[in-house]
């Protein structure tokens, strides 16, 4: 379902659990046991989008080297689902304006990723997103 509704959103929709699930062929009673929500649904795509950089670790040993290569892992990543991104984003605006119990899709990497590619010592200030 994660596969189908990326490509889905890759293509500028923005499915609910049920479109996808059609899509994907599942059952519908299925898809919502693992995706009670669209929004349930929106954080696992983003979070297979963003896997490989939030997975990123450093084996270079100078700072430049560091940064250069978490760069080289984010930039084309965030490229390749930036269609992806821009549907997920789109889509929790859509719900934060309309739920109370609206959740953030996980602000707050790029510091925590920016401090290990810079190494000890860092001066970044903390993240307030987690």
């Amino acid at each position: 379902m994660v596969t189908t509704a990326t490509g889905m959103m890759r293509r500028g929709l923005s499915p609910s659990v049920s479109e996808v699930a059609e899509a994907a062929g599942v059952s519908r009673s299925t898809a919502y046991r693992y995706f009670p929500t669209q929004s349930d649904m929106l954080r696992a795509v983003v979070a297979e989008a963003l896997g490989p950089i939030l997975d990123w670790q450093a084996a270079e040993e100078a700072s430049e080297a560091r940064l250069g290569s978490l760069y080289g892992v984010t930039f084309p990543r965030l490229a390749e689902h930036e269609a992806t991104f821009r549907a997920a984003l789109r889509q929790s605006l859509e719900e934060g304006a309309a739920t109370p119990d609206h959740r953030a899709f996980g602000r707050g990497h790029r510091l925590g990723l920016l401090a290990r590619a810079l190494g000890p010592g860092s001066c970044l200030p903390r993240s307030r997103g987690g």
